[in-house]
């Protein structure tokens, strides 16, 4: 099943929802001292958010992920932006990250935090951090107190805990961390290089599933996911949640 999400996924510009100016915009905005930072990209996929990250900054860039062959991917890309000297690659799952502790000013989980839990962590990657550095996670959240049953019980059926931005800001000042600020991703980062491009290859998959059981099972899945946002994107989302590491 992981060796077919995998192919799926590495076939769309993005393996989770984000875009770009958002990248950009909540990298500039954080209170980071060192004009070159040495920035942890974790659960990086293909590295998209990684290039907008290595065009916004001066600093180096370790890029992790679970799967080698994204990483292949994330020095295809560097090649072609000419960052090369300023991006490395890590394979690693992120909850067993085998890092110099205190050694990043920046830690950044652009959709990726999920795999582990928002509280697990962030409450691990603290101790990568060098004093005052900074961890920015977009996570799932409720942007409102009551959503819709329909959209709840989904979340409970596929195993997908939801926070609300009030119980995030909690978790992370128990966690050791200031809430610097949080910034909720416009819709269309959900659909511009993810779902559009999925709905658009689907047709594609559909012609290979009757051959692979798994691939069937995850068009569905997915396909459920699209639904659920394009009905309910008003009361859930990814949340920014941009924290600097206490003193």
């Amino acid at each position: 099943m992981m060796e077919t999400l995998f192919e799926m996924f590495s076939r769309l510009p993005r393996q989770g929802p984000g875009l770009d100016e958002m990248t950009t915009a909540v990298y500039h905005a954080l209170p980071l001292t060192n004009g070159k930072p040495k920035i942890l990209d974790i659960g990086c996929g293909t590295g998209y958010q990684t290039m907008a990250l290595a065009r916004a900054t001066k600093g180096s860039i370790v890029a992790t992920d679970i799967h080698p062959p994204y990483l292949e991917k994330v020095m295809e890309e560097a090649r072609k932006v000419g960052v090369t000297d300023r991006i490395s690659t890590h394979a690693s799952s992120m909850d067993q990250l085998e890092l110099p502790e205190g050694s990043f000013d920046l830690i950044w989980a652009e959709g990726s935090i999920f795999a582990i839990g928002f509280e697990k962590g962030i409450r691990d990657w603290n101790r990568l951090l060098a004093p005052g550095g900074c961890l920015v996670v977009s996570e799932i959240t409720w942007f409102c107190p009551d959503p819709p049953k329909e959209i709840r019980d989904y979340f409970e059926s596929v195993e997908c805990p939801v926070l609300d931005e009030i119980d995030a800001r909690k978790i992370a000042e128990d966690a050791g961390y200031e809430v610097l600020d949080t910034r909720r991703l416009d819709p269309k980062g959900w659909w511009e290089k993810y779902y559009t491009p999925y709905v658009e290859l689907a047709p594609t998959w559909e012609a290979e599933a009757d051959a692979n059981p798994d691939l069937k099972q995850l068009i569905e899945e997915m396909m459920l996911e699209i639904d659920m946002f394009r009905k309910y994107s008003e009361f859930y989302g990814y949340t920014f949640y941009m924290l600097k590491k206490k003193s």
